[in-house]
């Protein structure tokens, strides 16, 4: 697309192999960023600009459930990034079509396709299910799950991640668990000293990984037998450093339950 004589690039997909809402094209690696990026907030919508793996001038942001990436192909503008994401509608039909589907009824990755890299099999190799009811609130806000992929090693859960939607897709939540002596190749993210992607920092009991201030978010924690890895889309209002502190006391027992009935159901 062109605005003035300036040419844009744009791309819209499910973002099903990594985690949503995370600006996925200016980020290096799961904690660092391609170039400093900033973030700017235009009413329900947060974006994300910086460079990309091209070196252009990009950004990211996610509409509707969806990823939406702009490229610049040559000179760009800052208000240009913000004047595409407020003008872009979901398609009415799409919308409605839609609503209501889970992620692995949305998915390429979850619904039985395999791809080349490590992310894409993270989704890939695990056995996706729609039949657990369960739900929680955050931020005033609930949570609906909506698949949950599972991986059996040896008769146990060695990987398992749940996907949990609002609003449609609008905001996500991912709870990512690993048994923590897995050889799973790839089953978690490390958490390593790289700048870029979040500016706030507490690696310890109840890690937390923000981007303030709304967002996106990382919590970690562990117990005796398994390793949990929450990742929160952006659009954060609370008062974020003391409630992520509190999600492991809050939903570690339904976690737990669900686990127990996707070993069932396995």
């Amino acid at each position: 697309m062109k605005i003035e004589n300036r040419k844009y690039r744009v791309k819209e997909f499910f973002l099903d192999w990594f985690y949503p809402g995370f600006p996925k094209s200016l980020m290096s690696s799961f904690m660092g960023t391609f170039s400093e990026i900033h973030s700017m907030r235009t009413g329900d919508r947060i974006f994300f600009t910086g460079k990309d793996y091209r070196g252009r001038n990009a950004a990211s942001s996610f509409i509707n459930g969806t990823q939406v990436e702009v490229e610049a192909l040559g000179e760009s503008r800052e208000e240009d990034f913000s004047k595409i994401f407020s003008d872009l509608r979901p398609v009415r039909e799409d919308e409605i079509r839609l609503r209501g589907s889970t992620f692995r009824e949305r998915s390429y990755f979850a619904s039985g396709h395999s791809g080349e890299w490590f992310e894409d099999k993270r989704i890939s190799r695990l056995n996706w299910i729609d039949q657990i009811d369960a739900s929680f609130e955050l931020d005033r806000k609930e949570y609906r799950l909506s698949s949950t992929g599972i991986l059996l090693t040896e008769g146990r859960i060695g990987h398992c991640i749940m996907v949990f939607e609002g609003s449609s897709f609008e905001r996500a939540v991912w709870v990512d668990v690993v048994r923590r002596d897995s050889k799973i190749p790839y089953a978690s993210y490390d958490f390593r000293d790289e700048e870029g992607m979040f500016d706030y920092r507490d690696l310890s009991d109840v890690s937390i990984l923000l981007r303030r201030p709304s967002g996106p978010g990382i919590v970690r924690w562990s117990d005796s037998v398994m390793l949990y890895t929450m990742s929160i889309s952006p659009l954060l209002n609370f008062p974020v450093r003391d409630e992520m502190k509190k999600i492991p006391e809050k939903i570690q027992s339904q976690i737990k339950d669900i686990l127990q009935q996707v070993s069932g159901i396995n």
